[in-house]
């Protein structure tokens, strides 16, 4: 029986069987570390092809040239062995799980920050990360699922997350069944990407009423300083109404998809610590002692008048 031939390609000075028969001329074409890493790949897996021989200890499939650009950047015949185990994901971080804040002695002020996450909301727990401060963010559902990255980095972080509804629509104009869905689809969001429930709410443009509040299975909280940063986008404004009207036990508004309110932010802080105020969220600042459907402005502190 003849010898079956096999085609030759031409590769410069080199020429290459794009099929090569196993063992023979692949030992030749190992001899030449130049050809063999330049023009062929051994894969270490189970081989496509299977030829009777008895000499052959090995089998390769060496694949033809057009194929060799694409996969010597997947495998290398140096290193033809199991890429090391990924890290594990990183923990939740315990960075604002300090010791405890007694609210009633310490001069505490909550952070809070509505209709987030946005673009600038990133660059605002960044500032937060720098200044060592927690705060309370109060999402938008339809926002959640745009910024998942955002909103699980929230959590990482310590932050606590607060329900704004779904679309920030008015309570005052909705069904009792509308005002149900939206809540619940936006609790719901949130606790897909962050495993946990949002602990309390806040209502859009802060309307609400009695017969609202007793829809909303979450602590309604509201604020004692609005800093209208979305009237005027100023940061030395923001700044300056935060400071004029802070009292101990404070909740002060702010929105964080506004890029001036996140420039406000680290000379706000440094202000406030500077004056003896320790930035907490609004559970720290009521001591965790919230009852749902029931609306919160401020945090009663000893010698402070309302």
């Amino acid at each position: 029986m003849s010898q079956r031939r096999w085609p030759k390609v031409s590769s410069g000075s080199f020429r290459i069987s794009p099929w090569a028969r196993p063992y023979g001329r692949a030992q030749r074409l190992l001899k030449s570390s130049e050809i063999f890493d330049s023009f062929t790949v051994a894969f270490c897996t189970k081989p496509v092809l299977s030829y009777k021989t008895r000499r052959m200890r090995r089998r390769f499939f060496v694949l033809p040239l057009r194929y060799l650009t694409l996969l010597a950047l997947v495998c290398s015949v140096s290193a033809c062995t199991s890429p090391p185990d990924a890290p594990a994901p990183p923990q939740a971080s315990e960075q604002y799980q300090r010791q405890p804040v007694d609210c009633a002695v310490d001069k505490c002020v909550a952070l809070t920050f509505d209709d987030g996450p946005g673009r600038s909301t990133n660059s605002l727990l960044d500032e937060l990360d720098k200044s060592d401060t927690p705060a309370t963010f109060f999402l938008i559902g339809r926002q959640v699922q745009k910024y998942p990255k955002t909103v699980q980095r929230m959590a990482n972080a310590g932050h606590q997350l607060g329900n704004h509804t779904w679309d920030h629509s008015d309570l005052t104009t909705l069904s009792d069944k509308q005002i149900k869905q939206k809540v619940a689809w936006t609790s719901t969001a949130i606790e897909k990407i962050t495993g946990d429930k949002p602990s309390v709410f806040r209502p859009p443009m802060g309307r609400h009423n009695p017969a609202i509040d007793k829809l909303i299975p979450l602590p309604l909280v509201l604020w004692d300083i609005n800093t209208r940063d979305g009237r005027h986008h100023d940061p030395q404004q923001t700044m300056s109404i935060a400071m004029d009207n802070v009292q101990p036990g404070s909740i002060i508004l702010m929105h964080d998809v506004h890029a001036t309110t996140v420039k406000a932010v680290p000379e706000l802080i440094s202000r406030l610590k500077a004056q003896g105020y320790t930035p907490v969220t609004v559970d720290q600042l009521l001591d965790g002692k919230l009852q749902n459907s029931v609306a919160y402005s401020f945090a009663p502190h000893a010698g402070v008048q309302r």
